[in-house]
């Protein structure tokens, strides 16, 4: 709540701080001129005057350029994540929820048997597994007293996760082994575990292979025989491709805290109520709760598609304002120049050439904006772009279309002005005193 506060008393303070400069600026300006001199007519505002109207122009584009880059970038970034390979398969897949069911005895692990082979009664579902946690969330089973047996370095400073799973687990994630074996159920799997290829790499492997059959010790644990490596998993990225791979170790467990069900069946509907009353039948007095674990995975590109978002409001905004700007600066140019194209025409200059002449200015003062805003939009989403393992590189073409998206704004702005201007008679340019 107190967050929430500053954030809108910021908001009114920097919207009166820009009512108030706004109205500030324009009296100033009326009230420097002679008073004299406006009743006959010389209404005209100082070259100070014009290189901070023209200062103002280039700022407001400068931002406008700034936030398109940003916002092609968060995009881009966005696009790149969701499409990166993840090592495992998340789609059609269902996630029970059943911490409350979990115990340690003979009597909740047979009853959680009980419910994979109720489910797979159902022709619709392919794979179920058991596990103590799932892709997409935080389990904080770590350590760092982990080392290879035999070795006489304690602690090397790494933090490991742990995970218990059932032989069901890799299978029903589509992971893949690239040596050793998975966990076999009704088979005794203790001092067994399986690791991905990033814990692997951290204990000092050279290669998966080596490390299969070899002993790994957990001293939190007490573990003075040390675990076997049995198989080792290629890496995928559990959290997700924001983050670099974790070093994980999974050992065999029957935890019923998720259920993962994959589905074969584009029947989802018919597939939940299936679940529902399997569930029902094993489970009847817990609650029932379930969700898609691609959904869930993807919940955590939501503050970067957020910040997409609000980009592009920005971007919005700011574009609209700055081409208001330029047209109060090309309207007051062409009001000055008016005699002088008056001029030019009578001595034979055509409409192109006089719009040419006329938004030669505007585009230069649109250019140098963009100059100014390319180094400052690379720096600050090179920096954004730090916080991501996997990350785009910032393409020259997002710089190239900012440009010239904000050149043809600048054109369409000042267009109609210009060309009404050219094709104007000539004569009554010159009239005006």
């Amino acid at each position: 709540v107190m967050e929430d506060q500053s954030f809108w008393m910021l908001l009114a303070f920097l919207i009166s701080i820009g009512s108030l400069l706004s109205g500030l600026y324009p009296a100033f300006v009326l009230a420097s001129f002679n008073p004299a001199a406006v009743l006959k007519g010389k209404f005209r505002s100082s070259a100070h005057g014009q290189l901070l109207r023209q200062g103002l122009v280039i700022f407001q584009f400068s931002a406008t350029v700034v936030l398109i880059i940003a916002m092609c970038t968060v995009y881009l970034q966005v696009q790149f994540l969701r499409e990166q390979n993840l090592g495992m398969d998340i789609e059609q897949t269902i996630v029970l929820t059943g911490k409350q069911l979990n115990r340690q005895d003979s009597i909740f692990r047979q009853t959680s048997e009980a419910f994979k082979t109720e489910l797979l009664k159902d022709p619709s579902i392919r794979t179920v597994a058991r596990s103590e946690a799932v892709p997409g969330m935080l389990q904080e089973l770590s350590t760092t007293s982990t080392q290879r047996l035999g070795e006489t370095e304690i602690d090397r400073g790494y933090l490991y996760y742990f995970f218990r799973v059932d032989g069901d687990y890799i299978q029903a994630m589509n992971m893949s082994l690239i040596a050793g074996r998975n966990f076999e159920d009704g088979l005794p799997n203790q001092d067994q575990i399986i690791v991905n290829e990033e814990a692997a790499k951290m204990l000092g492997f050279a290669s998966a292979e080596e490390a299969v059959g070899s002993k790994v010790t957990f001293n939190t644990r007490g573990d003075s025989e040390g675990s076997t490596i049995v198989g080792v998993l290629r890496n995928f990225y559990y959290r997700s491709p924001k983050e670099s791979h974790l070093p994980m170790f999974f050992y065999y467990g029957e935890p019923a805290d998720y259920f993962t069900i994959q589905v074969k069946s584009e029947d989802m509907k018919q597939t939940i109520s299936s679940v529902t009353t399997a569930w029902s039948k094993i489970y009847p007095d817990s609650v029932f709760d379930y969700y898609f674990l691609d959904e869930k995975y993807d919940q955590q590109y939501r503050a970067d598609a957020q910040f997409g978002k609000v980009m592009a409001a920005f971007s919005g905004l700011i574009i609209f304002i700055a081409c208001l700007g330029l047209f109060g600066l090309s309207s007051y140019t062409i009001t000055q120049r008016t005699k002088e194209i008056g001029i030019r025409k009578v001595l034979g200059a055509s409409v192109s050439e006089i719009v040419r002449l006329l938004s030669l200015n505007f585009a230069r003062t649109v250019i140098i904006a963009a100059l100014i805003a390319l180094p400052i939009a690379y720096f600050i989403m090179e920096q954004w772009l730090l916080n991501y393992f996997v990350r785009i590189s910032l393409n020259v073409w997002i710089f190239v279309f900012a440009i010239a998206f904000i050149l043809l704004l600048a054109i369409l702005t000042v267009g109609f002005q210009t060309i009404k201007s050219a094709i104007a008679n000539p004569v009554d340019s010159l009239k005006q005193e």
